[in-house]
């Protein structure tokens, strides 16, 4: 048996609190970073993010720039060239030239060019600041410590960075460049590159590194469309190299607009529903189709049940049995577990909603209308995220995650008031056994018998069922998963009449967490933050 007693959230939390040692103002998740040209290594990020000198230039003065090739430091770029330390990388396959005409510089291009980047030079001023970015002309490029920002005060999480790439409004018509991004390591490897957005082999031949797969072409002003780059970056992702390439540099007016780490990006689960395994996180969080069904070989989604929930049944692929009859879990079961809604097309389906009264419910005519983010799950079904998948996905590397929702009776269940009651539940496991099991936002004793796992009723108590005349029709939970658990699982739980059962998980959210505390206060035992290991 697992005893909650061993792990209170609240207990843990201080724990955390306790054991945890972080810089003083290591509090930012989000970081332009252009505004670190104006602000020299002894700058506390906070203070670095408020100031934005419009057309200050970069320089290895900066906070957290360790490397720059522009005007004013000029290294051919169609040879290999040092881009963080120890690593060498030659950006000849990708069109690297030997002239760096021009500074890089927040918001502005040159002098006097802001940069402006909507594909059109109508309507184009030289008066001021117009977008946030970074300017540069082709064969330069800017490498940041992302260590160095982490002591600064970025939150060490893994994260994501965002920019969109494209040439200057002042030369919208012309012009030829390539946009990429390489993520290396402490150690002079490189983890992941990209150019113009997509993802391309990168490999190590002779000490140098450089991009061998398929090259996408060149951005041409002319085009009137940028590119997008979402990359991830592991929490051993020591540096973040940006650079503009082209062989000849006539009117190659690069522009990263918006540049920005994000060190708590929100995974909606839900969004997976409409992309295949093979996408990227990145691009898969894009989309959100409204009642797209879950399937198998879908993004992150490892299992799906329907019904017999009252005998055993595979909770993930690695082979582990979860009974969920000590919780009333039924054999009846109907369709719908969907992406923002209860069920899967048509009027009858109706969208998510956890208001917690039937009050102003829409009418089915309107239910073709989304209201919520998350996922519907009708009772006696569930599904199993691949946590190690979605990792894969994003480039996060062995993060831990920080999940969230709001989850109980769907308002639609409520409006019909025909059903027996709903018990919404939250599953962690890996491949060997569950680790943690929460119904309705209580963390709930497990135990496991002839191999197979379920809640400990007899030695704990299973919170009452949401129903339509319930004084409390849904729960927060709010659980930290280490970076070892390997599957996530959201189940509802029914009786025999399942008319409208309808679970909610509104805001079904993962993002990445803080890494877990290497101690803790006398009497317990850490294997991850929620891996204090299973006993029976």
């Amino acid at each position: 048996m697992l005893s909650k007693t061993l792990f209170q959230p609240m207990s843990f939390a201080l724990a955390i609190a306790a054991a945890m040692t972080l810089p003083v103002s290591a509090a930012e998740t989000l970081v332009p970073l252009d505004n670190l040209l104006d602000d020299n290594a002894a700058t506390s990020l906070a203070d670095a993010i408020a100031s934005d000198t419009y057309g200050a230039s970069a320089g290895t003065d900066d906070l957290g720039v360790v490397t720059v090739i522009d005007a004013g430091h000029s290294q051919a770029m169609n040879t290999a060239v040092t881009i963080a330390p120890g690593l060498s990388f030659d950006y000849s396959s990708v069109g690297g030239g030997s002239v760096n005409p021009r500074a890089i510089q927040n918001d502005r291009w040159g002098n006097p060019e802001p940069i402006r980047t909507t594909g059109t030079s109508t309507g184009y001023t030289t008066g001021g600041k117009i977008e946030d970015g970074l300017g540069m002309h082709a064969n330069s490029l800017i490498t940041f410590d992302l260590n160095a920002l982490r002591s600064a005060g970025l939150e060490s999480t893994a994260a994501l960075f965002t920019a969109y790439y494209d040439q200057n409004d002042d030369q919208a018509a012309n012009g030829s460049h390539r946009g990429t991004v390489v993520v290396s390591d402490v150690y002079g490897n490189v983890i992941a590159g990209y150019v113009n957005g997509q993802k391309v082999d990168v490999t190590k031949a002779g000490g140098v590194w450089s991009f061998t797969g398929t090259i996408p072409g060149t951005q041409n002003g002319s085009a009137a469309t940028g590119v997008n780059f979402n990359v991830g970056l592991a929490k051993n992702a020591a540096y973040i190299t940006l650079a503009a390439t082209d062989t000849d540099v006539t009117a190659d007016h690069a522009v990263w607009s918006t540049p920005l780490i994000n060190a708590a990006p929100v995974i909606q689960l839900g969004n997976l529903f409409d992309d295949a395994n093979t996408a990227t996180l990145w691009n898969a969080l894009a989309t959100d189709t409204y009642k797209a069904s879950a399937g198998t070989d879908d993004l992150g989604v490892d299992t799906l049940q329907s019904g017999n929930l009252d005998v055993a049944q595979n909770l993930n692929t690695g082979g582990v049995q979860f009974n969920f009859a000590s919780a009333g879990g039924g054999s009846a079961s109907s369709d719908g577990l969907v992406n923002d809604a209860i069920g899967a097309g048509g009027t009858s389906r109706p969208p998510l909603r956890l208001d917690g009264t039937a009050a102003g419910f829409p009418d089915s005519v309107d239910w073709d209308t989304k209201i919520e983010d998350g996922i519907g799950v009708h009772a006696n079904r569930f599904v199993t995220f691949d946590l190690d998948e979605i990792r894969d996905a994003g480039d996060l590397g062995a993060t831990g995650f920080q999940f969230t929702t709001q989850a109980g009776l769907n308002d639609s269940g409520i409006a019909n008031n025909n059903n027996d009651g709903i018990l919404a539940a939250v599953l962690l496991s890996d491949d060997t056994g569950v680790i943690a099991g929460y119904i309705n936002g209580q963390l709930i004793d497990l135990t496991e018998s002839g191999g197979i796992w379920s809640f400990d009723a007899i030695n704990d108590t299973i919170p009452d069922k949401y129903t339509a005349t319930s004084a409390q029709t849904s729960a927060f939970f709010d659980i930290f998963i280490d970076f070892d658990v390997k599957y996530l699982t959201l189940a509802a739980i029914g009786g025999s009449n399942i008319n409208t059962d309808h679970v909610a998980f509104v805001d079904a959210n993962l993002v990445t967490a803080v890494p877990a505390p290497v101690a803790l206060p006398a009497g317990l035992t850490l294997l991850g933050a929620m891996t204090l290991r299973r006993r029976r």
